[in-house]
This record gives structure tokens, C-alpha cells and sequence, in this order.
């Protein structure tokens, strides 16, 4: 999703920037550096101080690798972004490549293949293992810092892949401070240290609830889970690197980062069930537990979240501490073990005095652990500590991110909540655009403006805490832009007779997060138009009816969505569907639908309690773009048949909001179509419909807001939206 804010320019051009780079770059005898797009813990939207290639290229799209040489600078993204990236770019300075397009390498094909590039650079911090691999497939030598050893049983060395012989000592890797930070100065922002809250049980699930397909509700329960899939993996070290991961792990939300509740941090997990380990309480099952680390800034630890801790015996370390505690683990559990406990007892300030002491004696002793569990996209300084201590690492999704998929019945209904209050806000501002649509005396609005409505309308909700991503509102050519992110002083009219988007979405404290697109034509769309938008519906009805069987990976599923379209000889450029949290991140891992068959969700099952999106589209640039979103979750189905007792799932709609019907051509769709959509609209009146009579009986609702500011705005009253709903949902005759 697109970014919610700009990052400062510290004052330099374009130009300036990459001027300045290369200087750095050549004292310290770079060719080339690259700059990933995430943080320490491979987010997709970092916060505003770790945005250090929208800071340096101006491209703020979520996704995109900058590299920079002695005389290129290049951007690759994916399709999702072309046409933004155009934009954005300076093409005097900046060269676009385009992603999965024929004739564009990867990155770490291009950078091998120039003959001026012999070293590059990567900030260890920011680069996620999973690319730095890439690098080495590539051909590139690791790192001869003396912090990544001489050997890994996963190899910091060439992971078997073969090079050149005659060049492969003069390609070589190198781990450098991040020379973006040294560009931006004191003028990049400082790293963020919000508040954190406790995610109640209430919505996180009942403690009861302990199976491994409906995920634990407390911290404990889901640690124990965790150490079973720890134990057969036969790992007894994981560390939680990713921000929603430990968000969810240990029921606790933040905002650091724009649009995502979560907060800066790792958490490590050790398996402390062995004769080695000393004991704590004298309780044999108390003692048997993982201990549980959780690295973050501990002025923000007081209060309940405090007491949530200490209740679920989780320790709290300076979040700078994570490497030098990781190191000490892999060398010696025991003494780790033991010094962490001191350190709840006596406080981080004596303990690490200890544990300074501790690391030559560690080191001897050889007791340290057997394996370590990491994601693959934990950083590479995270990695290297690792393969100095000699440890085995297993880099695959963790547990964590496996259980989270899984929506526990608690987290579930949450959802569902969330997404009849969406559809409140959601029915009151298609309401509004109707009727300004059609009063000529209305005044207009811009992009921008419409995003601030509905933006404002949500805010009504009392358990709204956010958007979930910046709103995507566009008129026109805009909406070819898949992420396009109006803004105040450059931002299109939404005229009566336009083409309209509007992505967005939403986190409710109830325990839901909502993601929505609907395409709205303010007019009279044209024929082509239309056929394009029923196209886009066939295949959103053919994926979302669609029953399969238990095993199916979301993959195998994405032809569903584009079959119609290709029929056409039309296509889009982006994935098909994305995981969602629980009042988590808008995006996440590892299911998905997409045509990409090597990717986490092609490894990944879908599984009853997945949530994840449907949002099939077409765009033609400079003309227009169509999506159409809604939100499900996985579900048991009960076909008629029952071959060889197999198990089939289906998807079912959690988001509630009326699909355009002047947009459709009935005569392209089959009577199933129809009847399904008729289904769905008349859920969408089942669930709606009384939030809105409850609202007109409490004769209480709110008649404005403001926006952008100063400029108020009518809100449809509850009985008008009411009187819309009901047309927007009619049924539409069958053939």
C-alpha cells in the first residue's frame, strides 16, 4: 500500500542526493550500493526513519529495490507501481525496471553482470537474508568481514550456485553502514517509540481455546504450541523478528509504524527443557516452559503491559540488546538462561555487566544451542551472529506466522464485527457520492478530499483506531495507478460523470481489520466499460464460490480470478489476494493468491480460519482502473459428493458492502452468477440494514464532519443511507 506521509528531503535535490552518495560510495571503495525497501525486521511499510529509498529516489510505493553505481541509479518494482514510478522518478537521473517484464534482470543478475561493479555494499541491518541468498545465487562472494566466520551449515558462502571461475573472487559482498542515513543527516526522523497496549483476550480468544488449528489465545498457550513445532524441527532457539509476529505473539498493539499496529521489536523463544538448564521455580512444569525475551525501548513497558508481561513471564531487554543476548544464547544456553533471570531480578543495567563476563568463559563451555529458527526475512546482522557462533539455522515461515494465519473463533468474530462497521461507514458514503453525483448545485470535491471523507466516516465507529493503509481514492486515469495515494495539492476532481475507485480500510479495536474496493462509475458508464467491470466480476464470483480441497495452496486457485479476462486477452499486473490480521497488518504472510508459484504461498496451505483478500482488476493507463476487493475467510464446505472421505473448504464473505450494479452487463453473466451475487448482496442487507434502523431509532447520529480541516460535510442521515442500501441491494433479475 501506498505510504502515509513523506519522508523530509533534508534539503538536498535529486541530484544532490546521489551526488553525495557516490562520494561516500567511493571512499569507501563501493561501486555499487543497494537499498531495500524495509526495515530491521523486513517490514513492507517501515516507519518514516527507516524509508531510505523513498527518502533517496522520491518513489514511495511499498515495494521497490534502489541500486545506485559510480554512473547509474535504478529502481526495479513490480507491476503494481509502473505507471507511479514513472511519475515519481526522475528520469534525468533515475532508470525504471520494470519486474517480471522480458529483457529486465533481477537485481542480483544486473549487478553481476556489469563489468564496473566489483563491490557492493548492503547495510546488514536493512538487507533481509532472503535477498542477500539471492546475491550469493547470483555469484557473489560473502562478506570477508570477520564477524560472518569462515563457515555456516546454510552458507554465507555461495549456496552452490555456479559462477565464472575466473571472476569470482573480484565480486565480492560488503557489509557497510547504511549510506542512505549518512546522506539524510539530522534531518532523517527519529526512530518512533509510541505507546503500546494490551490486545484483550476477549478478541485475541478464550483461553480454552488451545488447539494448534485454531491458534492459543495467551502468550504461554501459543509458546507452547510454538515449542512443539520447535521440538520436531528440531530447533530449540526462535527468534521473532517480524513486527506483527510479536504483536500477535504477545497480545500487545502499538504504532510505530503508519497504518500498523505494531511496535519496534524482537522476541526470542528458548527451549529451556533440558538437564542443562538451571532450574527457576522449583515448579517442574513451570521450569519445562520457554523462556521468553521481548527486545523493545522499556520506557514504554509500565503499567498493564507491564503487568501482561510479568503475568505471562515474558523478560524485557533494551532492544539494541537482541545480537549481543542472541550471540550468548547460541554459545551458551545455560548461562543465558541464568542470566536473564538475574536480569528480571536485578535489572538489564547490572545483569549485561555479567553478561560481558560471560562471553570467554561461553565460548569454552561449547553448551550452546543446537539450532536456531529464523524467517527469511530476518536481517542479515541477525544471520552473521549466528553463523559466528557455529549454529544451524532453519530459515522458513515460523510458527508464529503459521498460527496467526489461522483465526482462533474469537479472532474470527472480531473480524466479522469489524467488517459490519465498515460496511456502516461504507453504505453512508456511497450514499453521499450518489447524491452529490446527482444534485448539480453540489459542490466538487478532489481525490484527496473524497479519501478525507471517508477516512472521517469510519472515525465514527467508537472502536475505529485507524486506517489501515492510506486511502486509495482515484478518478479516471488515476485509478490505472494500483496504489495510487491522492494528495492535498495535486489530487483530481470526482466528477458526476467518472470512473471511480476506492481501496481501503480499517482497524477496529473489537479485533478486525478490513481491506474494500469498490469501483463506482458517479454517471452513465460506457459499454466498454461495463464489460470490462463484469469481466473483472465474473472471475471476483468464479474465485469466491469456488469449493476445493483441503491441501490446495492459494496459487492453484488464481487462474479462477483472470480466466475471463484472458479470454479477452486482458490481464493485471498483481497478486490476486494477500493474508489480513487481527487487528494486525493489512498485508500478511504466508497465504496468498497470486500466479506466482514459488513464493511463500505457494508453500502454504489454506487452511480453515485463513483470512486474505479477493480483488481481481483491469487497467488500461491513462484511461482507467477497476478492482473489485472484498475480504473472506476459509471455511469448511459440504458438497453433495464425499470422494474417498476427502475434506473440501470454501470461501465466505466477510466483507459487507454493495457491489455497483449499473456497472454490470447481465447478458455476461450465467443465472449462478447472478443468483450468487443476489446471495451476497442480500447478506450485505441482512447485516447492515439494522446498525442503520438502530441508529434512526436512536435519533442520535451524527449529521457532519469536517474535512481536510475546514470544510464541513453532510453525513446521509441513517434513515437516507437506509433507503439507498435497500436500492443497492434489489436483486437483479435472472435470465
Amino acid at each position: 500500500m501506498a505510504r502515509d506521509g513523506q519522508s523530509s528531503d533534508a534539503g538536498l535535490s535529486p541530484g544532490e542526493k546521489l551526488s553525495q552518495m557516490r562520494t561516500l560510495m567511493k571512499d569507501r571503495n563501493l561501486d555499487a550500493f543497494v537499498v531495500y525497501s524495509g526495515d530491521a525486521h523486513g517490514s513492507e511499510i517501515p516507519a518514516p526513519s527507516d524509508e531510505r529509498r523513498q527518502f533517496l529516489t522520491g518513489f514511495d510505493g511499498s515495494s521497490g529495490v534502489a541500486v545506485v553505481t559510480a554512473d547509474e541509479a535504478l529502481l526495479w518494482t513490480d507491476g503494481r507501481y509502473f505507471v507511479q514510478a514513472e511519475q515519481q522518478l526522475d528520469a534525468s537521473l533515475w532508470t525504471l525496471m520494470k519486474q517480471n517484464t522480458p529483457g529486465t534482470p533481477k537485481v542480483p543478475e544486473w549487478l553481476f553482470n556489469n563489468s564496473k561493479v566489483k563491490r557492493v555494499g548492503i547495510d546488514g541491518h536493512c538487507t533481509p537474508i532472503s535477498e542477500y541468498r539471492q546475491l550469493l545465487h547470483a555469484g557473489f562472494s560473502p562478506p570477508s568481514a570477520p564477524c560472518l566466520g569462515a563457515s555456516s551449515s546454510l552458507s554465507l558462502k555461495n549456496d552452490g550456485a555456479s559462477r565464472p571461475s575466473d571472476i569470482a573472487e573480484s565480486k565480492e559482498l560488503i557489509l557497510s553502514e547504511n549510506l542512505v542515513d549518512l546522506v539524510w543527516g539530522a534531518a532523517r526522523p527519529p526512530a518512533p517509540c509510541a505507546e503500546i497496549h494490551v490486545h484483550p483476550l476477549s478478541y485475541a480468544g478464550k483461553s480454552e481455546i488451545s488447539s494448534y488449528t485454531q491458534g492459543g489465545a495467551t502468550t504461554r498457550e501459543k509458546a507452547a504450541q510454538m515449542l512443539q513445532q520447535m521440538a520436531a524441527a528440531r530447533c530449540d532457539v526462535l527468534l521473532l523478528s517480524a513486527l506483527d509476529d510479536v504483536a500477535w505473539f504477545l497480545n500487545l498493539r502499538g504504532a510505530d509504524v503508519p497504518c500498523s499496529p505494531v511496535f519496534l521489536s524482537y522476541c526470542l523463544i528458548v527451549n529451556t527443557a533440558s538437564a542443562s538448564c538451571p532450574p527457576e521455580s522449583g515448579n517442574p512444569a513451570q521450569d519445562a516452559s520457554p523462556l521468553i525475551v521481548l527486545y523493545t525501548n522499556e520506557a514504554r513497558i509500565k503499567g498493564a503491559v507491564a503487568e501482561e508481561l510479568a503475568k505471562s513471564r515474558v523478560y524485557v531487554r533494551p532492544y539494541a540488546s537482541v545480537c549481543n543476548d542472541l550471540r550468548h544464547v547460541l554459545q551458551n544456553k545455560p548461562s543465558f538462561v541464568d542470566f536473564i533471570r538475574k536480569a528480571g531480578q536485578k535489572g538489564n543495567a547490572e545483569a549485561d555487566v555479567v553478561n560481558r563476563q560471560s562471553d570467554d568463559r561461553s565460548k569454552k563451555e561449547k553448551t550452546g544451542a543446537e539450532m536456531l529458527w529464523l524467517d527469511p526475512t530476518a536481517n542479515v546482522s541477525i544471520f552473521a551472529t549466528a553463523n559466528e557462533c557455529d549454529t544451524r539455522v532453519t530459515l522458513t515461515v515460523t510458527p508464529a506466522a503459521k498460527q496467526k494465519a489461522v483465526k482462533n473463533p474469537a479472532e474470527l468474530e472480531g473480524m466479522k464485527e469489524a467488517h459490519v462497521q465498515d460496511g456502516v461507514a461504507l453504505a453512508k458514503f456511497l450514499t453521499w457520492l450518489e447524491e452529490r453525483s446527482e444534485d448539480p448545485q453540489a459542490e466538487s470535491f478532489t481525490e484527496w478530499e473524497v479519501a478525507q471523507v471517508v477516512d472521517g466516516l469510519r472515525a465514527l465507529s467508537p472502536s475505529f483506531r485507524g486506517i489501515s493503509f492510506s486511502t486509495i481514492a482515484s478518478a479516471n486515469a488515476n485509478a490505472a495507478i494500483v496504489h495510487y495515494r491522492p494528495i492535498r495539492e495535486h489530487s483530481a476532481p470526482v466528477t458526476s460523470s467518472c470512473l471511480f475507485l476506492l481501496d481501503s480500510g480499517a482497524h477496529y479495536a473489537v479485533g478486525g481489520t478490513t481491506d474494500v474496493t469498490r469501483t463506482v462509475h458517479t454517471g452513465t458508464p460506457s459499454e466498454s466499460q461495463k464489460r470490462y467491470f463484469t469481466l473483472v466480476l465474473k472471475g471476483f464470483i468464479g474465485l469466491s464460490r469456488q469449493v476445493f480441497p483441503q491441501g490446495t495452496r492459494g496459487p492453484q486457485l488464481d487462474v479462477l480470478a483472470r480466466q475471463h479476462l484472458w479470454a479477452s486477452g486482458l490481464d493485471y499486473r498483481h497478486g490476486t489476494g494477500h493474508g489480513v490480521g487481527s487487528y494486525l497488518n493489512v498485508h500478511e504472510g504466508p497465504i496468498g493468491i497470486s500466479p506466482r508459484l514459488i513464493c511463500q504461498a505457494g508453500e502454504t496451505d489454506l487452511a480453515e480460519g485463513n483470512v486474505l483478500s479477493v480483488e481481481p482488476g483491469f487497467y488500461q493507463q491513462g484511461s482507467l482502473g477497476i478492482r473489485i476487493e472484498n475480504l473472506v475467510y476459509v471455511t469448511k464446505a459440504t458438497p453433495s459428493e464425499n470422494f474417498e472421505n476427502m475434506r473440501f473448504l470454501r470461501f465466505d464473505q466477510l466483507t459487507v458492502v454493495p457491489i455497483q450494479k449499473k456497472l454490470i452487463l447481465p447478458s455476461l453473466l450465467t443465472n449462478e452468477e447472478i443468483q450468487w451475487l443476489n446471495d451476497y448482496h442480500q447478506k450485505v442487507w441482512t447485516l447492515v440494514a439494522p446498525r442503520l434502523q438502530e441508529e434512526a431509532k436512536q435519533n442520535n447520529a451524527v449529521t457532519s464532519i469536517t474535512v481536510g480541516g475546514n470544510r464541513l460535510m453532510s453525513v446521509p442521515s441513517p434513515d437516507h443511507t437506509l433507503s439507498w442500501l435497500e436500492k443497492a441491494t434489489a436483486p437483479l433479475p435472472l435470465h
